[in-house]
Order: C-alpha cells, then sequence, then structure tokens
C-alpha cells in the first residue's frame, strides 16, 4: 500500500504503530473501505461499518478506526490538490493521526484512536481544520449571545478562527505567534476563539508567570468560564490514570505539581472561552 507507507512515513508515525497499520490495513476488503468511504464523505460518522470491519477481521475498534480513517485521507489528499492546497499543509494536519496514536498507546496499551476521540480526527478528512505551525485552526462561530467591545460587537453566529493546541511540541510565544500570522495569511480573517482548559483562571494564581499556559491565556479576551464537573482534562497534565487522587498524582513537572496541590485543595479544574485580534505581530482585545 504505497500510499499508506508514504502517509505513515512523513506524519512521523512510530515504527511499531507503523506496523500495527500495515497489518491491519492488508486484512481490511476492499469493498468494505469503498462502502465506508463513500458512506464518509456522504456525511456518515461510519462507526457502525467500522465496527462491522473489526468484528469480520479481528482487528480491535480502537485500530480498526485509526487504520480505515488513515486510509481514507487517500481521497482527502486529492480534495487538498483538487482546491490547491499545499501538500505540506495536507501532512502537517494529517500528523495528527501520529498524535491520537500515541494517546491511544497511553490511554488503552495499543496503537489506536481511543473510542471516545475518534469523532475528532473526521474534521481533519473533511478539511474542516488545517494545522499552521504549532496549532490547528478551524472556521467557526462566535459562541456566546453577545460580545460589545473595543472594535466590534459580535453576536451569536458572526464567523472566527477555533483554534485548536494539539498535544506535543514546546508551546511558546514565537511558535503561537508564527501560527496565527500563518492561519491569518490562509483564512484572510484574524478574529480567533478558542474554548479550553488553558484559559481556567485558577492558572494565574497556581503558575509562574512566565509559564507558557499564561502566556496564552494573556492573548486572549476570556469573556466566559467554567468549573468542570468530571475533571474531563486532567489527562493532559497527568496522562491516563485509574485514580486521579492528589496524593496519587505524578509530580514529575512543574505544572503537574501546580495541578496536584491545587486538587488537594480544591478537588476543581476547568476551562474558558475566548477571542483575540490578530493584528500586525501583536494579540489585541476586539
Amino acid at each position: 500500500m504505497p500510499y499508506l507507507q508514504e502517509l505513515l512515513t512523513r506524519i512521523h508515525m512510530p515504527q511499531e504503530a507503523s506496523g500495527v497499520i500495515l497489518a491491519a490495513a492488508e486484512k481490511i476488503p476492499p469493498q468494505d473501505l469503498a462502502d465506508a468511504a463513500d458512506a464518509f464523505f456522504s456525511g456518515s460518522e461510519i462507526r457502525e461499518e467500522i465496527n462491522a470491519i473489526s468484528e469480520k477481521t479481528g482487528i480491535p475498534f480502537e485500530t480498526a478506526t485509526l487504520c480505515v480513517l488513515m486510509l481514507l485521507s487517500e481521497r482527502t489528499k486529492a480534495d487538498y490538490q483538487a482546491a490547491g492546497w499545499p501538500e505540506n499543509l495536507f501532512y502537517d494536519t494529517m500528523s495528527d493521526f501520529t498524535v491520537w496514536a500515541k494517546t491511544g498507546m497511553r490511554a488503552n496499551g495499543s496503537w489506536g484512536i481511543p473510542r471516545e476521540n475518534d469523532w475528532w480526527l473526521r474534521k481533519h478528512l473533511r478539511m474542516e481544520l488545517v494545522r499552521l505551525g504549532r496549532m490547528q485552526f478551524e472556521p467557526s462561530t462566535f459562541q456566546l449571545e453577545e460580545y460589545h467591545g473595543r472594535t466590534m460587537d459580535l453576536r451569536r453566529g458572526d464567523p472566527v478562527l477555533n483554534c485548536h493546541i494539539p498535544q506535543g511540541e514546546p508551546f511558546t510565544k514565537e511558535l503561537r505567534h508564527d501560527s496565527y500570522t500563518r492561519a491569518v495569511d490562509f483564512f484572510g480573517r484574524n478574529l480567533f476563539a478558542v474554548e479550553t482548559w488553558f484559559l481556567y483562571p485558577v492558572h494565574r494564581q497556581i503558575l509562574k508567570p512566565t509559564s507558557n499556559i499564561i502566556g496564552f491565556m494573556d492573548e486572549f479576551t476570556t469573556l466566559h468560564t467554567e468549573v468542570y464537573p468530571d475533571n474531563n482534562d486532567l489527562w493532559r497534565v497527568f496522562g491516563f490514570l485509574d485514580d486521579y487522587s492528589p496524593e496519587k498524582l505524578p509530580r514529575e513537572t512543574s505544572l503537574q505539581r501546580a495541578y496536584a496541590d491545587h486538587l488537594a485543595k480544591t478537588g476543581e479544574t476547568g476551562g474558558g472561552y475566548g477571542i483575540m485580534l490578530f493584528e500586525n505581530g501583536r494579540c489585541v482585545q476586539p
């Protein structure tokens, strides 16, 4: 499978994972894959089709999901070419397969997309989201009822560029601003929005002012915050654990130590929603 082999190489998939994915791809009946492709690009989430492939071939569902979606990306590559989008943009965006394959290994001990996260990579295949440097961007709409700012008024449904932050590389100001610049050039708009645990206000109390998370918070005007009822983003700080009791948490990084101490005091985590204008290389309040 020349396409799949090239994709695995270009997105730097670990060698062990590549072997598992290539072996799985050999087991998938071509007609089943073609039917899944037709259903997917017609709007289906194809979980039933992938489950049927998993049951027929014995490939675990999470691995089958990873393999099928990677194979379907060949059609996405053709769509990139038809749209005049550069090839390097395609491979940069598809590198999220590697991010989530590693996440699956940490979470479940196997190479595959965790079942609760498989919806995310569908955006990549449908060209709804692209990676530009360190960050990913998705044309979207303003999610609050209204905002009256210094230079603009916004209402629910007004266009924005959603920011997403893949796991992996450092998150420095230089890399963030490089991504914002690329996004403005690519999409022709400069109003950004983000909904993320990074905007949890408590970070200003528990993290150093020099933290990259604080730097990111400073770039956005936070409009809404909330406490997460199930602490669902703790895996991003500590990895996947069976028990997030504060006394059992790892303390290998300054972020882990800050969160472990905070959880021991409050037991809470949270996040927020914010917006930002990027003008002349600077983040400014809209």
